[in-house]
């Protein structure tokens, strides 16, 4: 019974109109930011019953969540070339977060990631967490051939080309990924970062 009162207070939005509200939220999150997106913005832009989100979404953020989730932002197979630098170059001509459209709905919560620790715990869990781990992995095996110093702080490593491509996105050529940019983080600072000095 309480199953099938659930099911009639959250009406399911399926199939074009999902992808339609689902796309205006992330719109909108890249025009104004999280903190002055609401859900009758979300409804005026899709066009969309605002009864209708507010039964399905309880609150901004199960919206904002859900909405991410579209993104398809799932790490692909772990390349194995054998070699860091083929398994890196390998990753980044992969779909992912740091395509510029998904860089800038990050960027427009970032300020909602700072102030809302459970926006951001759910956020990291879902879409960084997963991403961060695979290059680790990568980078991990790398070091067990003996191409990454053994010593090499793996976890700051991963940090460093998402690192550098958000910043890129937002100062350097805002909205804008030059193509050969994470070959020359790749190159230039992650690989030189992981080898041992020469003696």
């Amino acid at each position: 019974m309480e199953a099938a009162a659930a099911s009639t207070s959250r009406p399911r939005i399926e199939g074009d109109r999902e992808r339609e509200i689902y796309h205006a939220t992330l719109e909108l999150i890249v025009e104004t930011g999280y903190d002055k997106l609401t859900l009758d913005a979300v409804a005026n832009r899709a066009k969309a019953s605002k009864a209708t989100l507010y039964r399905r979404w309880s609150s901004k953020s199960d919206l904002v969540l859900d909405a991410v989730s579209c993104l398809e932002m799932h790490p692909p197979t772990l390349p194995d070339t054998g070699s860091l630098r083929g398994d890196l170059m390998a990753m980044a001509a992969s779909k992912g977060m740091l395509e510029p459209e998904r860089a800038d709905v990050f960027c427009g919560l970032a300020t909602a990631m700072y102030r809302d620790s459970e926006l951001r715990e759910q956020l990291t869990s879902r879409f960084v967490d997963p991403r961060e781990n695979h290059l680790r992995s990568l980078l991990q095996r790398a070091q067990d051939r003996g191409e990454v110093r053994p010593e090499a702080d793996l976890d700051l490593l991963c940090m460093v080309i998402p690192a550098l491509v958000l910043f890129q996105l937002n100062f350097g050529t805002p909205g804008h990924l030059p193509p050969d940019f994470v070959v020359k983080v790749v190159d230039e600072v992650l690989l030189p970062a992981v080898q041992a000095p020469c003696a």
